[in-house]
């Protein structure tokens, strides 16, 4: 029974610990994008405790933009700006469980939001900042496959 509860409370620190990272992570992001700053000089030369903090959330945000099912629901939120579960699942043809778990992590990530409406959750990408991510990963994929 002991290593039950271990085990249930390691597993609530474990998802407390990502949730902490990835907000660190969404400001650092929101400070990148949002600042005009030289990012050669001082993220990748400068070695300092935080640059390390903002290379590593940059790294969750790469990780979690890097799984096939993520990003089709991601660029799916770009293009309606807002859906549903059911209409994600018709669209994407992707099984409502599977949707929904993926959703779970890219929230806990930061990368989207929800919405109550009455029994229904709407969910929308958290800012323009990840808007702006995936118009520019788009735009680069389509210029690297027609080249």
């Amino acid at each position: 029974m002991r290593l039950v509860h271990f085990r249930l409370i390691l597993g609530v620190i474990t998802v407390v610990t990502f949730v902490r990272l990835f907000v660190e992570f969404h400001q650092a992001l929101l400070f990148i994008l949002t600042s005009s700053f030289d990012f050669k000089e001082n993220i990748l030369y400068n070695h300092d405790v935080m640059n390390e903090k903002v290379l590593d959330l940059m790294v969750k945000l790469s990780e979690l933009f890097g799984n096939e099912l993520r990003m089709r629901i991601l660029m799916y939120l770009l293009e309606r700006k807002e859906a549903c579960v059911s209409d994600m699942v018709s669209a994407l043809d992707i099984k409502q469980s599977t949707v929904s778990n993926q959703l779970k992590v890219l929230k806990l990530g930061g990368v989207i939001k929800a919405r109550r409406e009455g029994k229904r959750l709407f969910y929308s990408l958290a800012d323009s900042h990840i808007s702006n991510l995936l118009t520019i990963l788009k735009a680069h994929a389509k210029e690297a496959f027609y080249e």
